[in-house]
């Protein structure tokens, strides 16, 4: 009987020592939650500088993404802002000139949320039309759909929204 009783404290220890592990292990870092403005390629802020939906539209750029100015073109956006980078792979970043409701994410097959709260559906633009993937994108305290593009593929297209984070323009 002390055998067994003992046999199953030492189970118990064990199962709880392993939860702790898994709890410390399982605590992402957390992410930086706004870019300084000028850690940003030039255009980014001068494109969203003059957008109209600039108020309700924050700039968003990747917090790992070391890009040459060269590297990077304006992108029409009909009322917003955006921007388009050939290094040699193509992908963009845009706030669109329409406002956001979780049903542009819902029309996408596949969804993802990144560590800094934004939400995105995404596939192969044209609703499964490709070549290319692209993202609509919704940012808490934002009002404006984002749009995230990559020419190279899903797992590109993903990187992206993950490292997507608000750029402070104040």
């Amino acid at each position: 009987m002390r055998l067994v009783f003992a046999l199953v404290l030492f189970t118990a220890a064990v199962a709880c020592a392993a939860v702790v592990a898994r709890a410390d292990v399982a605590t992402p870092t957390p992410p930086t939650a706004h870019l300084a403005a000028g850690s940003v390629p030039r255009v980014v802020i001068a494109e969203w500088r003059k957008a109209e939906n600039r108020a309700g539209c924050a700039p968003l750029w990747l917090d790992d993404a070391s890009v040459a100015d060269k590297q990077i073109r304006a992108r029409y956006f009909g009322g917003g802002w955006g921007v388009t980078v050939r290094n040699p792979r193509r992908w963009g970043v845009a706030g669109a000139g329409v406002l956001v409701t979780a049903q542009d994410l819902a029309k996408w097959k596949f969804r993802r949320e990144n560590a800094a709260g934004m939400r995105a559906g995404y596939g192969l633009e044209g609703f499964d039309m490709g070549p290319d993937w692209l993202a609509y994108v919704m940012v808490p305290g934002q009002s404006c759909l984002y749009n995230v593009w990559s020419s190279v593929g899903k797992e590109h297209l993903e990187h992206l929204v993950d490292h997507l984070r608000l750029v402070d323009v104040r």
